[in-house]
């Protein structure tokens, strides 16, 4: 049986759409669950970065300097699970490692690589 995959696009740097594959048994795209759009507060400014980190989470760097971490679980959908807002110019980049449930973000002349998102 092969995991359920998702695509996210980021919409004018205002929304993410998230989408879920299901493949079927030879892992062969089989159906495509209703797109769902995530929309974020208006003080975070615009979207500017994403990157799924682990199973249903998904990383989110915005213009304000804003890094949030969010929730795809259908109980939690949309739901914030971390938040660092330290830095105060935009996101200019975000890198995640998954399985130890880490980030690095990068902003102007500063980076924060000692981010512990999931515990």
């Amino acid at each position: 049986m092969h995991a359920t995959a998702f695509l996210s696009i980021n919409i004018a740097h205002s929304a993410l759409l998230l989408v879920a594959v299901l493949p079927d048994d030879k892992g062969v795209p089989l159906s495509v669950y209703r797109p769902l759009e995530l929309r974020f507060q208006p003080h975070y400014g615009a979207l500017l970065h994403h990157a799924w980190l682990g199973d249903g989470y998904v990383a989110v760097g915005f213009e304000c300097g804003a890094f949030v971490v969010v929730s795809t679980h259908g109980g939690e959908l949309g739901q914030e699970v971390f938040a660092f807002r330290g830095l105060t110019l935009p996101v200019a980049a975000l890198a995640v490692n998954g399985p130890r449930s880490q980030a690095a973000v990068a902003a102007g002349p500063h980076v924060r690589y000692d981010l512990v998102v999931l515990q």
